[in-house]
């Protein structure tokens, strides 16, 4: 509770940030994670697609709408050794 109680004051009345160490005991899944996230990216340059984001200007930044469907659809795997992780569930509820 003391725990849930220090998430929700972060994000509700304090800095509205997280962040935590080794997150992940194993990293190579993030790293994992990012590079199918990359190639989805570049694949939709390729295509002419390239989304921003509404908030900055035009090439700033990229954006995969349904990037977890992507990914669970790409490498199902990877999807579940990334999202199981209890911190990422933690800051979720």
């Amino acid at each position: 509770r003391e725990v849930m109680a220090e998430l929700g004051r972060a994000l509700l009345t304090g800095p509205g940030i997280l962040a935590f160490k080794k997150m992940y005991a194993d990293t190579a899944i993030v790293d994992r994670v990012s590079k199918t996230f990359w190639q989805i990216i570049d694949e939709q340059h390729a295509r002419g697609e390239a989304k921003g984001d509404h908030y900055a200007k035009p090439g700033s930044n990229d954006r995969v709408w349904n990037v977890q469907e992507k990914l669970a659809i790409r490498d199902p795997d990877a999807f579940v050794d990334y999202y199981r992780n209890d911190f990422l569930a933690l800051i979720a509820t």
